[in-house]
């Protein structure tokens, strides 16, 4: 193993392969040709990146949209001159020539190299003025990522984290409940909750009465006789909570 380690030239991760054409030579074009026709307001900019990457730099003026919700944007978009559409590096935007030439009658170009060649070419990008032209939902953001009401934001994810934990603890509780229920107080969960009162928790119930229909529970009279200590009584009654709230959906 070490031979081999030591005997190895790579030096990062391997290209990944990119499934289809390239556009044709002639639907390409260049820095300096973009930066003309916007010049003389015959060019209209299609971003294909990810919304975190177009929020963060664009060319100037471009609108942002999603590869595979292309229709639906260039529906919204007021299309001006060429259509040039452009990606971080302008593979996907490559991919993407084909279906924009089908869906609208104006010239379509592919930006060569997109925005990292516009980039290394002097050319701006900028993170104002950004163009909507579809909602960012290709990408989760990052709650200090989002462009406005950032601590609504920030406040959300924590009550997001603060319900899983409630939520975990809850189905903890209830495959307890669940296992003294079917096996009454005596089996080796109820003998670590000492106090249990199973038949009142809503996973409980619904075992009892699928397992003794009649209500014949084998756990008898014994369980009324136990006493739920008021932590455990509390951990119960929020668990209920929980599952019939929001985060119900954990709790299945």
């Amino acid at each position: 193993m070490s031979v081999l380690v030591e005997a190895g030239r790579e030096t990062g991760r391997p290209a990944a392969p990119v499934l289809g054409s390239a556009p044709p030579p002639e639907l390409r074009i260049d820095g300096a040709g973009l930066a003309a026709l916007l010049a003389r307001d015959e060019a209209t900019v299609v971003d294909l990146s990810l919304s975190r990457d177009y929020l963060k730099a664009h060319i100037p003026g471009a609108w942002f949209a999603i590869r595979s919700r292309l229709a639906r944007a260039l529906a919204t978009i007021p299309l001006r001159g060429t259509l040039v559409l452009t990606s971080e590096d302008g593979v996907l935007a490559g991919l993407a020539a084909a279906e924009a030439q089908a869906l609208v009658d104006t010239p379509v170009h592919v930006l060569d190299g997109g925005n990292a060649a516009w980039l290394a070419a002097g050319h701006a990008l900028t993170a104002d003025d950004p163009r909507m032209a579809d909602d960012a939902i290709d990408t989760w953001l990052k709650p200090y990522e989002r462009s406005k009401d950032t601590t609504k934001a920030m406040q959300d994810y924590l009550s997001w984290e603060v319900d899983l934990l409630g939520a975990h603890r809850a189905r903890r509780l209830s495959a307890v409940y669940a296992a003294a229920a079917v096996s009454g107080p005596t089996t080796r969960a109820a003998r670590h909750m000492p106090g249990l009162t199973p038949r009142s928790h809503p996973l409980a119930k619904n075992v009892l009465r699928e397992r003794w229909p009649r209500g014949a529970s084998p756990v008898g009279a014994k369980i009324s006789t136990f006493r739920v200590p008021d932590a455990v009584q509390r951990e119960r009654s929020e668990a209920v909570r929980r599952c019939s709230g929001p985060s119900r959906r954990w709790c299945a």
